[in-house]
């Protein structure tokens, strides 16, 4: 199977997430129920812009927080020629405390193993402050084979002041995907 020959798709309307792309072995749009917790505002991402102390606390820890250069927002759009850079460390013990999104997203209390897991972030905003892109880097480590995965990388870009509506596609529903499709089957 190429996974990578197309990209994946989620979308999720009415608290309900739908996929789309090779790793789901279709090329129509795949049901795969009740969205996980902020899949609708972020897919993947670990962290949630929309939380304000979350964010409040990962920036009072930020180890870099910097004007920067030009972003790129979704499909290339909303170039913004001026923003600011956030950027640090969390372990996932921290998050977890921190963040009612990740811990719903987690499904239950952390895997002792994953405690002291390192999340590196980095969120690049526009200079009124809207985050355009938030990147994610979760270093599993190399002393437990089970979570000795590599790094798991996230990065996703926003868009806004865009007029649309999400409609739901018209899709499939499946028992069980063939294999971990998010990274919320990594915490799982």
């Amino acid at each position: 199977m190429k996974v990578f020959t197309r990209p994946q798709r989620l979308r999720t309307v009415g608290g309900v997430q739908y996929a789309n792309g090779p790793a789901y072995g279709r090329k129509g749009w795949v049901n795969l129920g009740k969205a996980p917790g902020g899949a609708g505002l972020h897919a993947d991402q670990v962290i949630d812009i929309f939380e304000r102390a979350t964010l409040k606390a990962l920036i009072a820890k930020a180890t870099i927080n910097r004007p920067s250069g030009a972003l790129v927002g979704v499909d290339n759009r909303a170039v913004v020629k001026k923003s600011w850079t956030i950027r640090g460390t969390i372990t996932l013990t921290e998050l977890f405390k921190l963040s009612p999104a990740f811990r719903e997203m987690v499904g239950g209390p952390l895997h002792p193993r994953m405690r002291n897991l390192s999340l590196m972030w980095g969120i690049s905003a526009d200079l009124s402050g809207r985050p355009i892109v938030v990147q994610t880097v979760l270093r599993t480590g190399k002393g437990d084979p089970d979570l000795a995965i590599g790094n798991v990388v996230s990065a996703t870009r926003y868009g806004w002041d865009a007029k649309a509506t999400v409609t739901a596609p018209t899709a499939m529903r499946v028992k069980r995907l063939p294999f971990g499709d998010d990274i919320t089957d990594f915490f799982r």
